[in-house]
Protein backbone atom coordinates (compact mmCIF):
# COMPACT_ATOMS: atom_id res chain seq x y z
CA UNK A 1 0.00 0.00 0.00
CA UNK A 2 0.89 3.72 -0.65
CA UNK A 3 0.21 6.46 1.56
CA UNK A 4 1.91 10.57 1.42
CA UNK A 5 4.64 11.43 3.69
CA UNK A 6 6.05 14.94 3.49
CA UNK A 7 3.76 15.89 0.55
CA UNK A 8 5.40 12.66 -1.37
CA UNK A 9 4.14 9.66 -2.56
CA UNK A 10 5.84 6.82 -1.43
CA UNK A 11 5.48 2.99 -0.10
CA UNK A 12 5.35 1.59 2.89
CA UNK A 13 9.34 0.35 3.95
CA UNK A 14 8.74 -3.58 4.31
CA UNK A 15 10.98 -6.27 5.57
CA UNK A 16 14.16 -5.86 4.60
CA UNK A 17 15.78 -8.31 1.84
CA UNK A 18 18.67 -9.43 2.98
CA UNK A 19 20.93 -6.52 3.68
CA UNK A 20 21.78 -4.55 6.88
CA UNK A 21 19.21 -2.50 8.58
CA UNK A 22 21.24 0.18 8.56
CA UNK A 23 22.06 0.40 4.97
CA UNK A 24 18.40 0.08 4.72
CA UNK A 25 17.48 2.67 7.43
CA UNK A 26 17.27 5.61 4.86
CA UNK A 27 15.19 8.21 6.78
CA UNK A 28 16.71 11.63 8.06
CA UNK A 29 16.17 9.94 11.50
CA UNK A 30 18.17 7.02 10.70
CA UNK A 31 20.55 6.13 14.04
CA UNK A 32 23.48 6.54 12.24
CA UNK A 33 23.34 9.80 11.32
CA UNK A 34 23.51 11.02 15.14
CA UNK A 35 25.58 7.94 16.22
CA UNK A 36 29.05 8.08 13.99
CA UNK A 37 31.99 6.57 14.73
CA UNK A 38 35.21 8.48 15.62
CA UNK A 39 38.63 7.77 14.01
CA UNK A 40 39.82 5.10 16.72
CA UNK A 41 36.25 3.36 16.04
CA UNK A 42 36.41 3.07 12.46
CA UNK A 43 40.48 1.80 12.92
CA UNK A 44 38.94 -0.81 15.36
CA UNK A 45 36.41 -2.13 12.80
CA UNK A 46 39.02 -2.61 10.34
CA UNK A 47 41.21 -4.84 12.70
CA UNK A 48 38.33 -6.33 13.72
CA UNK A 49 37.34 -7.67 10.09
CA UNK A 50 40.85 -8.99 9.78
CA UNK A 51 41.79 -5.90 7.29
CA UNK A 52 44.82 -4.20 7.04
CA UNK A 53 45.32 -0.71 8.34
CA UNK A 54 46.13 1.61 5.41
CA UNK A 55 50.36 2.55 6.08
CA UNK A 56 48.17 6.87 5.54
CA UNK A 57 46.86 6.54 9.11
CA UNK A 58 50.31 6.28 10.57
CA UNK A 59 50.71 9.83 8.76
CA UNK A 60 50.65 12.89 11.95
CA UNK A 61 47.01 14.24 11.65
CA UNK A 62 46.00 11.82 8.89
CA UNK A 63 42.10 10.55 10.23
CA UNK A 64 39.15 9.34 8.30
CA UNK A 65 37.15 12.90 8.62
CA UNK A 66 39.82 14.19 6.12
CA UNK A 67 38.82 12.06 3.03
CA UNK A 68 35.62 12.68 0.98
CA UNK A 69 33.51 10.33 -0.84
CA UNK A 70 33.80 10.89 -4.83
CA UNK A 71 30.63 11.94 -6.41
CA UNK A 72 31.48 10.65 -10.26
CA UNK A 73 31.91 6.74 -7.85
CA UNK A 74 28.95 7.21 -5.27
CA UNK A 75 26.54 8.97 -8.02
CA UNK A 76 27.52 9.32 -11.08
CA UNK A 77 29.07 5.46 -11.66
CA UNK A 78 26.83 4.34 -8.43
CA UNK A 79 22.91 4.93 -7.50
CA UNK A 80 22.35 7.08 -10.51
CA UNK A 81 23.43 4.64 -12.54
CA UNK A 82 21.57 1.98 -10.74
CA UNK A 83 18.40 4.34 -11.13
CA UNK A 84 18.46 5.15 -14.45
CA UNK A 85 18.59 1.56 -15.42
CA UNK A 86 15.40 0.43 -13.33
CA UNK A 87 13.31 3.55 -14.63
CA UNK A 88 14.75 3.28 -18.15
CA UNK A 89 13.64 -0.41 -17.94
CA UNK A 90 10.05 1.25 -16.97
CA UNK A 91 9.83 3.88 -19.23
CA UNK A 92 10.56 2.00 -22.44
CA UNK A 93 7.57 -0.47 -21.04
CA UNK A 94 5.04 2.68 -21.78
CA UNK A 95 6.74 3.20 -25.00
CA UNK A 96 5.59 2.20 -28.08
CA UNK A 97 6.00 -0.96 -29.54
CA UNK A 98 5.88 -4.28 -30.26
CA UNK A 99 7.99 -6.00 -28.21
CA UNK A 100 11.22 -5.10 -25.75
CA UNK A 101 13.61 -4.27 -28.64
CA UNK A 102 11.18 -1.88 -30.53
CA UNK A 103 10.38 -0.08 -27.59
CA UNK A 104 13.70 0.66 -26.19
CA UNK A 105 14.55 2.10 -29.95
CA UNK A 106 11.59 4.39 -29.10
CA UNK A 107 12.79 5.39 -25.57
CA UNK A 108 16.27 5.91 -27.54
CA UNK A 109 14.55 8.22 -29.88
CA UNK A 110 13.04 10.45 -27.03
CA UNK A 111 16.68 10.63 -25.66
CA UNK A 112 18.35 11.62 -29.10
CA UNK A 113 15.78 14.40 -29.31
CA UNK A 114 16.35 15.52 -25.67
CA UNK A 115 19.87 15.70 -26.76
CA UNK A 116 19.40 17.91 -29.24
CA UNK A 117 16.69 20.49 -27.51
CA UNK A 118 19.41 20.59 -24.77
CA UNK A 119 23.05 20.62 -26.84
CA UNK A 120 24.12 18.00 -24.59
CA UNK A 121 27.48 17.11 -24.78
CA UNK A 122 28.35 13.93 -23.11
CA UNK A 123 25.90 11.53 -25.19
CA UNK A 124 25.50 7.86 -25.99
CA UNK A 125 25.66 6.42 -29.05
CA UNK A 126 23.32 4.04 -29.28
CA UNK A 127 20.77 2.35 -26.22
CA UNK A 128 20.23 -0.99 -26.18
CA UNK A 129 18.23 -3.76 -23.72
CA UNK A 130 21.77 -4.75 -22.47
CA UNK A 131 22.80 -0.87 -21.59
CA UNK A 132 19.82 -1.25 -19.42
CA UNK A 133 19.87 -4.92 -17.78
CA UNK A 134 22.10 -7.79 -18.91
CA UNK A 135 20.98 -11.11 -18.46
CA UNK A 136 20.85 -12.52 -14.95
CA UNK A 137 21.65 -8.94 -13.13
CA UNK A 138 20.29 -5.78 -11.83
CA UNK A 139 19.04 -2.77 -14.06
CA UNK A 140 21.72 -0.68 -14.63
CA UNK A 141 22.40 1.70 -17.05
CA UNK A 142 25.90 0.98 -18.74
CA UNK A 143 27.60 4.21 -20.02
CA UNK A 144 30.34 6.62 -19.24
CA UNK A 145 29.79 8.28 -15.34
CA UNK A 146 29.42 12.11 -17.75
CA UNK A 147 27.19 10.78 -19.83
CA UNK A 148 25.06 9.08 -17.29
CA UNK A 149 25.29 12.63 -15.74
CA UNK A 150 23.46 14.00 -18.46
CA UNK A 151 20.75 11.80 -18.66
CA UNK A 152 19.41 12.94 -14.76
CA UNK A 153 17.05 15.62 -16.42
CA UNK A 154 15.91 13.40 -19.15
CA UNK A 155 14.92 10.69 -16.69
CA UNK A 156 12.69 13.26 -14.83
CA UNK A 157 11.10 14.73 -17.98
CA UNK A 158 10.78 11.71 -19.40
CA UNK A 159 9.12 10.07 -16.27
CA UNK A 160 6.38 12.87 -15.97
CA UNK A 161 5.66 12.65 -19.62
CA UNK A 162 5.09 8.39 -19.61
CA UNK A 163 4.43 7.53 -16.17
CA UNK A 164 0.90 7.08 -14.69
CA UNK A 165 -0.91 7.79 -11.32
CA UNK A 166 -0.60 4.38 -10.32
CA UNK A 167 1.50 4.04 -6.63
CA UNK A 168 4.46 2.92 -8.28
CA UNK A 169 4.68 4.76 -11.36
CA UNK A 170 4.20 8.02 -8.79
CA UNK A 171 7.10 6.63 -6.10
CA UNK A 172 9.18 6.53 -9.43
CA UNK A 173 8.49 9.74 -10.88
CA UNK A 174 9.35 11.61 -7.01
CA UNK A 175 12.46 9.22 -6.74
CA UNK A 176 13.32 11.18 -10.22
CA UNK A 177 12.43 14.61 -9.26
CA UNK A 178 14.74 14.45 -6.09
CA UNK A 179 17.33 13.07 -7.37
CA UNK A 180 17.60 15.92 -10.24
CA UNK A 181 17.21 17.82 -7.43
CA UNK A 182 20.37 16.96 -5.89
CA UNK A 183 22.24 17.42 -9.10
CA UNK A 184 20.78 20.79 -9.60
CA UNK A 185 22.12 21.75 -6.18
CA UNK A 186 25.98 20.73 -7.83
CA UNK A 187 25.60 24.13 -9.51
CA UNK A 188 27.82 26.80 -8.33
CA UNK A 189 24.55 29.27 -8.53
CA UNK A 190 22.75 27.01 -6.46
CA UNK A 191 20.82 28.76 -3.45
CA UNK A 192 20.90 26.61 -0.25
CA UNK A 193 22.67 23.92 -1.82
CA UNK A 194 23.62 21.77 1.38
CA UNK A 195 20.23 22.07 2.48
CA UNK A 196 18.66 20.46 -0.66
CA UNK A 197 21.65 17.85 -1.25
CA UNK A 198 20.83 16.81 2.58
CA UNK A 199 16.53 16.87 2.20
CA UNK A 200 16.17 15.54 -1.70
CA UNK A 201 18.85 12.73 -1.30
CA UNK A 202 16.94 11.29 1.71
CA UNK A 203 13.29 11.51 0.06
CA UNK A 204 15.20 9.77 -2.73
CA UNK A 205 16.58 7.40 -1.00
CA UNK A 206 12.90 6.64 0.70
CA UNK A 207 11.39 6.15 -2.66
CA UNK A 208 14.52 3.80 -3.86
CA UNK A 209 13.83 1.43 -0.95
CA UNK A 210 10.07 1.64 -0.99
CA UNK A 211 10.24 0.92 -4.59
CA UNK A 212 12.11 -1.96 -4.19
CA UNK A 213 10.29 -3.53 -0.92
CA UNK A 214 6.81 -3.09 -3.27
CA UNK A 215 8.45 -5.62 -6.08
CA UNK A 216 9.58 -7.84 -4.19
CA UNK A 217 12.12 -8.77 -7.11
CA UNK A 218 15.88 -9.06 -5.58
CA UNK A 219 17.37 -7.86 -9.34
CA UNK A 220 14.91 -4.85 -9.48
CA UNK A 221 15.38 -1.59 -7.84
CA UNK A 222 18.02 -3.51 -5.64
CA UNK A 223 19.58 -1.26 -2.66
CA UNK A 224 23.49 -1.39 -2.36
CA UNK A 225 25.54 -0.14 0.12
CA UNK A 226 26.36 3.22 -2.19
CA UNK A 227 22.85 4.43 -1.49
CA UNK A 228 23.97 4.77 2.15
CA UNK A 229 27.55 6.23 1.06
CA UNK A 230 25.27 8.79 -1.17
CA UNK A 231 23.50 9.94 1.83
CA UNK A 232 26.76 10.32 3.96
CA UNK A 233 28.22 12.49 1.06
CA UNK A 234 25.07 14.48 0.64
CA UNK A 235 25.08 15.37 4.53
CA UNK A 236 28.30 16.69 4.57
CA UNK A 237 27.12 20.03 4.00
CA UNK A 238 30.09 20.72 1.28
CA UNK A 239 30.13 20.86 -2.34
CA UNK A 240 30.85 17.70 -4.08
CA UNK A 241 32.31 19.70 -7.06
CA UNK A 242 35.00 21.04 -5.31
CA UNK A 243 36.92 17.23 -4.29
CA UNK A 244 35.08 15.10 -7.44
CA UNK A 245 37.20 13.02 -9.38
CA UNK A 246 36.32 15.21 -12.56
CA UNK A 247 38.87 17.72 -11.50
CA UNK A 248 41.41 15.13 -11.27
CA UNK A 249 40.41 14.06 -14.81
CA UNK A 250 40.24 17.04 -15.88
CA UNK A 251 43.63 18.40 -15.24
CA UNK A 252 45.10 15.02 -16.15
CA UNK A 253 43.87 15.49 -19.68
CA UNK A 254 44.90 19.22 -19.93
CA UNK A 255 48.82 17.38 -18.89
CA UNK A 256 48.14 15.24 -21.89
CA UNK A 257 47.29 17.61 -23.83
CA UNK A 258 50.21 19.87 -22.88
CA UNK A 259 52.73 16.86 -23.22
CA UNK A 260 51.89 15.50 -26.44
CA UNK A 261 55.06 14.91 -28.58
CA UNK A 262 55.25 16.00 -32.27
CA UNK A 263 59.17 14.95 -31.91
CA UNK A 264 62.28 15.59 -30.93
CA UNK A 265 63.90 13.48 -27.89
CA UNK A 266 62.08 10.96 -25.90
CA UNK A 267 63.60 10.82 -22.42
CA UNK A 268 61.78 11.88 -19.43
CA UNK A 269 63.83 15.20 -19.07
CA UNK A 270 63.11 16.58 -22.09
CA UNK A 271 59.60 15.05 -21.33
CA UNK A 272 59.03 17.16 -18.28
CA UNK A 273 61.13 19.97 -19.47
CA UNK A 274 58.56 20.45 -22.82
CA UNK A 275 55.63 20.22 -20.53
CA UNK A 276 56.95 23.16 -17.57
CA UNK A 277 57.89 25.42 -20.84
CA UNK A 278 54.35 24.64 -22.37
CA UNK A 279 52.87 25.44 -19.09
CA UNK A 280 54.80 28.37 -18.32
CA UNK A 281 54.09 30.13 -21.80
CA UNK A 282 50.46 29.41 -21.27
CA UNK A 283 49.98 31.51 -18.03
CA UNK A 284 49.96 34.90 -17.76
CA UNK A 285 52.85 37.25 -16.89
CA UNK A 286 52.61 38.49 -13.16
CA UNK A 287 52.82 42.16 -12.59
CA UNK A 288 53.89 43.95 -10.03
CA UNK A 289 51.92 47.12 -9.59
CA UNK A 290 53.00 50.34 -7.07
CA UNK A 291 50.71 51.13 -4.18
Amino acid sequence: MAHRANSDFRFDVGTPNGFMPQVRDVSSSASWRTSRLSHGDVIARIVANGLQVSPLFKTPWISVELFRIDWLHCADQGITADFLGNLFKLLADKCDGRNRKARTLALWTRIQQFYIEHRVGDRLQNLTDTMIQQPGKGPKLRCSAAQCRALVPFAWQCSQALLGTTPMEEAAKTAAHHLHKCYEALRADCVAPYEILRSSSTQFALQYVALGDHVGNPLLWKCKPKLHLFLELCSESSRPSLCWNYRDEDFGGSIAKTSRRRGGLLSCKALSSNVLRKMLLQQPVLRMLSP
